[in-house]
């Protein structure tokens, strides 16, 4: 026996109190399929040879998709030709239409929650000033050295592989120069030097605003020595030291787009041979206050620093502080 079937939508009603859509399934030569799922017993009625469907406004949008599964099984079970037309308009008014809001909010949900990698490069400059104390060990002679402006740059390559976890490399180039400001007539050798490091790191979001960070690095460092037992002054020479950081990073507050970062960060410098002395290892600290404010896809930053650095070798015992501030633009790719 030939069946022609047809399922039209007979009308769409939204109501203000609490708007609903509406199908009507008919098949004019059998009767319809009945109910087959618990969630038609939420949406679907049959009233004859029909099947209506209705759709609430305040129904959770992960209700529709089961919802469309069933109409589509319903129609299949029966071979249904079917199509959809709307009571408002005169042109065709698909399914996938009327549906497309609710899939539209899940997709969106999902899409939010659908983490892309991406990377971030930071461009930082640097101003500090320093000041070591220190006692040489050959001679028991004490000295004060402090720097002028200090200043440097440093760049941050960072890859986020996922919402928490992302690596990042640095390297950083630094230009200080200090005077004896314990006895000015005691002469600086290498007063003015160059200083470079480069490290790897990792940064591991466990909460929300608070991440844990480790780092290691190789950094050149200032330490100093008696030129000689006869000759005045002291010399000062750039010692390449590997340093441990672990630290932690927590937002204060947020004012979009403004945000205010605290940070603190202990240091580990491992001992080393420098061929004429040897260094010791000691430790350090690193307190920081950053300001940031986001862009597109660029924020910007303003921190201040302070830090201080435990120093110990075979021809000297000293303590370094710096003060200073950082500014640095982000890229996000």
């Amino acid at each position: 026996m030939d069946f022609k079937n047809k399922l039209l939508l007979s009308s769409l009603v939204i109501a203000s109190a609490g708007a609903f859509t509406k199908f009507f399934y008919s098949s004019s030569d059998r009767p319809a399929p009945t109910k087959s799922s618990a969630i038609t017993e939420k949406a679907v009625e049959r009233k004859g040879a029909d099947i209506v469907i209705d759709i609430p406004a305040e129904m959770p949008s992960a209700e529709i998709p089961p919802l469309r599964r069933e109409v589509n099984k319903i129609a299949k079970s029966d071979e249904l030709e079917w199509r959809a037309s709307s009571a408002i308009k005169e042109e065709p008014l698909p399914l996938e239409k009327i549906l497309k809001p609710h899939e539209e909010a899940i997709e969106s949900a999902k899409t939010s929650k659908k983490f892309e990698r991406f990377s971030k490069l930071s461009v930082g400059s640097l101003f500090y000033f320093s000041r070591i104390d220190g006692r040489d060990k050959s001679n028991q002679s004490k000295a004060t050295i402090v720097s002028n402006l200090n200043y440097g740059i440093n760049l941050t390559w960072q890859q986020y592989l996922t919402e928490r976890i992302s690596l990042f490399q640095t390297l950083g180039l630094r230009k200080e120069s200090y005077t004896n400001d314990s006895d000015t007539n005691s002469p600086l050798k290498n007063a003015d030097l160059n200083l470079a490091q480069f490290g790897i790191g990792a940064n591991y979001m466990f909460a929300n605003h608070t991440s844990l960070f480790s780092s290691l690095s190789l950094s050149q460092e200032v330490y100093y020595k008696a030129i000689s037992d006869s000759t005045p002054g002291v010399k000062l020479e750039a010692a390449a030291i590997p340093r441990f950081d672990v630290g932690i990073s927590t937002e204060i507050f947020n004012l979009d787009p403004f945000k205010v970062n605290a940070c603190f960060k202990g240091m580990y410098y491992l001992p080393t041979d420098q061929g004429l002395y040897k260094t010791k290892a000691t430790t350090g600290h690193q307190a920081r206050l950053e300001m940031t404010q986001q862009f597109k896809k660029m924020h910007a930053s303003w921190g201040v620093f302070y830090q201080k650095q435990d120093m110990d070798s075979s021809i000297l015992k000293a303590d370094k502080k710096e003060t200073g501030i950082e500014l640095s633009l982000s890229w996000r790719f």
